[in-house]
């Protein structure tokens, strides 16, 4: 029986100091031939370096748009955009809209990021999936 391609979803939290590391991770991957969807809002996705040409039929970003939060101001969509005190209203933003995000993707068999670590594992199970968080300090 053949196995499936692997298939890594990385979904950052929405701050650049994550972001950045895991967009180098990606094109690792690719590099090694692994299919990996990057999941990030618009704005952030048009922020992060281009994917070299030889890269872009593994290297594919998935875009999600934040629901609107009492607090969090429009069109912000990384900690970059926002003071200390609104960061919280990022994390309901984000939390809300990128689980249903994740889960919607039952095909993909690795996913890895470093938001709402409690909300994803238990959803691994029934979609055959494996599921790893890192720590941005891991990658420098």
């Amino acid at each position: 029986m053949a196995r499936e391609p692997l298939h890594v979803v990385i979904l950052p939290w929405l701050a650049f100091g994550h972001m950045i590391p895991f967009f180098h991770l990606s094109s690792s991957l690719a590099k090694a031939g692994i299919r990996v969807s990057f999941i990030s809002t618009p704005r952030n996705i048009q922020r992060l370096p281009e994917i070299p040409a030889e890269l872009e039929p593994l290297f594919n970003f998935v875009q999600f748009h934040l629901p609107s939060v009492d607090g969090l101001p429009i069109g912000a969509e990384a900690t970059v955009d926002l003071t200390m005190d609104q960061t919280q209203f990022l994390k309901i933003s984000s939390q809300q809209k990128n689980k249903r995000t994740v889960r919607g993707r039952a095909s993909h068999r690795h996913q890895s990021g470093s938001l709402f670590r409690r909300q994803l594992p238990s959803d691994h199970s029934r979609l055959k999936s494996y599921f790893s968080e890192y720590s941005r300090k891991r990658f420098g």
